[in-house]
């Protein structure tokens, strides 16, 4: 359902599943109460696809954090890296600078 889409994508990545069960409940009983007029009752379980894998967001997140901290601290850090491009205007490719050959 659309509503339900809506509403669990507004939830930050790092919701619990009973947020996203709450989410979801309030969801289908708003548009069933503006649809019908009646309120009904909703059960919802969420679950994990992968238990193993439920974490990964939230460490991919702590080690972005750290590497924008420790490079704001060494007073490097200019976020150009995540657009692709370096200040100089040339580009980067896979990770690997590419440009004239100059040094810095």
């Amino acid at each position: 359902m659309q509503a339900v889409d809506e509403a669990v994508t507004r939830l930050s990545g790092r919701a619990s599943l009973v947020e996203v069960e709450r989410a979801a409940i309030d969801a289908v009983k708003r548009r069933a109460l503006a649809f019908n007029g009646k309120r009904p009752e909703v059960i919802c379980i969420a679950y994990e696809h992968d238990p193993r894998d439920a974490h990964m967001a939230g460490v991919a997140e702590a080690r972005a954090r750290e590497a924008r901290e420790a490079d704001a601290r060494a007073g490097e850090w200019t976020g150009d890296v995540l657009l692709g491009q370096r200040r100089d205007g040339e580009g980067l490719c896979g990770g690997v600078e590419v440009g004239a050959g100059r040094q810095r």
